[in-house]
């Protein structure tokens, strides 16, 4: 026959071995749950969260900075011809008053 210390210590070996086999079952399912608690939690805060708005209607208006090179090295040359004018009044004719007309700005429009 089976001695009792025996029969009560492969009970609770008995006990703790089921024990172990439904939380190594449940533990996927535990996994599962708790993934897919925190996906909820994350989508519920994404929604109370104010997005930034974007623009995309909004228009950029740059000048060609070419034609601004251009102008700067102009008057830097009208400046530099009035100096020499001081010497050589005689010999070069006074600047025209007219100015030729200037290309229409150059719109950039992001969209």
């Amino acid at each position: 026959m089976v001695r009792p210390v025996e029969l009560q210590d492969v009970l609770a070996k008995t006990q703790a071995a089921e024990r172990i086999t439904q939380l190594q079952k449940a533990s996927p399912e535990n996994d599962q749950r708790q993934s897919l608690l925190i996906a909820g939690q994350k989508a519920s805060e994404a929604q109370h969260k104010a997005t930034p708005t974007v623009h995309p209607d909004e228009v950029i208006l740059h000048r060609n900075t070419e034609e601004e090179k251009k102008k700067k090295k102009e008057k830097k040359g009208d400046k530099a011809h009035k100096e020499g004018t001081d010497e050589n009044a005689g010999n070069t004719p006074p600047p025209k008053d007219e100015e030729p007309p200037l290309p229409p700005p150059v719109l950039d429009i992001t969209v």
